[in-house]
């Protein structure tokens, strides 16, 4: 997560993501652009973007963003299922 000046001087935010398969891209994009919309952040939004993990935009987003690392799911007993919500 970066905060990026755009060329035209407007500020946002960058979320870059490494590891998501092309296809489920635009569902995780979805899914996070709902989830800030749904936070009532005052944000002006956010960007999505999927680098590819040893170009030189994933290691300036490396070396000057914040790095949220996310815990595996825990394995479900049966994928038929939907999870139990606790």
């Amino acid at each position: 997560l970066v905060a990026a000046v755009l060329p035209g001087g407007e500020r946002s935010l960058l979320l870059a993501l490494d590891g998501v398969p092309e296809p489920a891209r635009d569902g995780v994009a979805a899914a996070v652009a709902e989830a800030v919309r749904l936070s009532g952040l005052e944000a002006p939004g956010i960007d999505v973007i999927f680098p590819e993990a040893d170009s030189p935009l994933s290691r300036a987003i490396a070396r000057l963003g914040l790095r949220l690392e996310l815990p595996a799911p825990a394995p479900r007993a049966r994928d038929d299922r939907p999870p139990r919500l606790r």
